[in-house]
């Protein structure tokens, strides 16, 4: 029997405050034929899931497991943004799997960092 895999997400937006963490999630699932074995491992990109390159400031939990047919598993994303600047980065959730069809599933996530709103315009009204 096959494995499939489905994630409940195409995408995913993190908003944080610089300093800050954050965090979300989604589902991994398997949809595949009874009798089937989903095995997945999860890794973060700052550019492509065709060679992932750990990013230090994005956390994946689980980042692996298996899953029988129909069952399916929260995955948290947890953005530490202690050393981040204010801005946008875009980066990627590469899900590696059995499934034949999809063996590579990219996952874009954009990581908003935002400032201190109340200091934004200094003490003075």
């Amino acid at each position: 029997p096959q494995p499939q895999v489905d994630l409940s997400a195409t995408s995913e937006d993190i908003h944080v405050m610089q300093g800050g963490t954050a965090s979300t999630m989604f589902t991994i699932s398997n949809s595949g034929a009874s009798g089937s074995t989903l095995s997945f491992t999860l890794a973060s990109s700052s550019t492509t899931c065709a060679v992932p390159d750990a990013v230090p400031w994005l956390g994946i939990s689980p980042s692996s497991g298996d899953l029988a047919a129909g069952d399916s598993e929260p995955i948290t994303l947890t953005v530490d943004a202690s050393l981040l600047a204010t801005g946008t980065y875009p980066v990627f959730v590469s899900v590696s799997s059995n499934d034949p069809a999809q063996p590579l599933v990219s996952l874009p996530v954009t990581v908003t960092v935002e400032g201190d709103r109340i200091f934004a315009n200094g003490f003075d009204p």
